[in-house]
């Protein structure tokens, strides 16, 4: 999947908290190809690429890897003394432990806590300031780039198997499927904690990663986390990547079933069973590709609605505008510059 996007409610969310310790975050915006009048917009996305490089500002310039959103900051450089850890670890069991470890040892932002059952192993997220009450967007976030790390490091899908998340759903709830797939996702959980919850026959996954790649993953982290490919082994991770191999051909369900060796009818039920239709997954491919060829080249719209599998440039116009609010031509001149 390399043609995600990110919707505009996780940006401001992401900003939120810079913006009340009076950052002037429209510079990052700007910095990042990113206009600032984006911010009003709730139908609009962005590029992975232009996410991660605002991310990566506004770490910088706050010193501070959870940008804001606990009352004990997280110092630039944190994330990767935890990575050259890791690295040497020998297989998924260790490095679990060793994340608990380092996060007890740093005493600041969340405290990670991992434990093992008959059936799970678990790892909970919860501040180090036991009152201290932390935005939704600071979990997922956190939670996000933890699992994408452990996939990275064994070269291999890690599916979580339940989200257990204190909060209530976000607007953008609808992506957390993409995020952590294919959990069950529950909200408003009463607890203390956040947590993410993977079969324990995982724990012996060998450790495939050494300080040589890391050092590659090091060059762009924030973007090698959104990017990683590896959670592939959902059903709407294998449909969406086949889908994207045949988009050309404007494919219905049967063609990508017959192209994954499922019947229709199967197909359909599993991704139903992950929370999703086969138009929708369909739809926000189709979307995802557009934003990134619109913000990211020069191909025309003739071109893109060709590349989305649309045959006519008049029908690609109204499902980009009916997909984030604006056309594709209003789009690029506002948001791709």
């Amino acid at each position: 999947m390399n043609d995600i996007s990110i919707p505009i409610p996780l940006l401001n969310a992401a900003l939120a908290p810079a913006k009340d310790q009076g950052y002037q975050v429209d510079q990052w915006l700007i910095q990042a190809s990113i206009p600032p009048v984006i911010l009003q917009q709730p139908n609009a996305r962005i590029s992975a690429a232009q996410y991660s490089h605002m991310q990566s500002l506004a770490i910088r310039a706050m010193n501070d890897e959870l940008m804001g959103f606990s009352q004990s900051p997280q110092r630039v450089g944190t994330s990767q003394a935890l990575c050259h850890w890791l690295v040497t670890t020998k297989n998924l069991a260790q490095a679990l432990a060793r994340i608990n470890q380092f996060y007890d040892l740093l005493g600041q932002g969340f405290r990670v806590s991992y434990s093992t059952s008959a059936s799970h192993a678990s790892l909970k997220f919860a501040p180090v300031v036991s009152d201290e009450i932390i935005a939704p967007f600071a979990y997922e976030h956190f939670m996000f780039a933890h699992h994408r790390v452990l996939t990275w490091l064994t070269s291999h899908d890690v599916p979580v198997q339940a989200v257990h998340l204190n909060y209530s759903r976000p607007t953008h709830g609808s992506d957390y499927r993409f995020m952590f797939p294919p959990a069950e996702i529950q909200f408003d959980r009463v607890q203390s904690f956040c947590e993410l919850l993977f079969d324990r026959s995982l724990l012996s996954l060998p450790i495939k990663q050494g300080q040589e790649d890391l050092l590659l993953f090091l060059r762009r982290p924030l973007f090698n986390i959104l990017m990683n490919a590896y959670s592939e082994q959902s059903w709407t991770a294998r449909t969406r990547t086949a889908l994207q191999s045949l988009l050309y051909t404007r494919p219905n369900l049967e063609a990508v079933a017959e192209h994954l060796d499922i019947h229709p009818k199967r197909l359909r039920r599993r991704l139903k069973n992950e929370g999703i239709e086969y138009q929708d997954l369909k739809d926000q491919l189709r979307r995802d590709i557009a934003i990134n060829a619109l913000t990211q080249s020069g191909e025309s719209i003739e071109g893109i609605a060709e590349l989305t599998g649309f045959a006519e440039t008049s029908t690609f116009t109204r499902s980009f505008k009916r997909w984030t609010g604006v056309t594709p031509y209003t789009y690029r001149r506002k948001v791709g510059g």
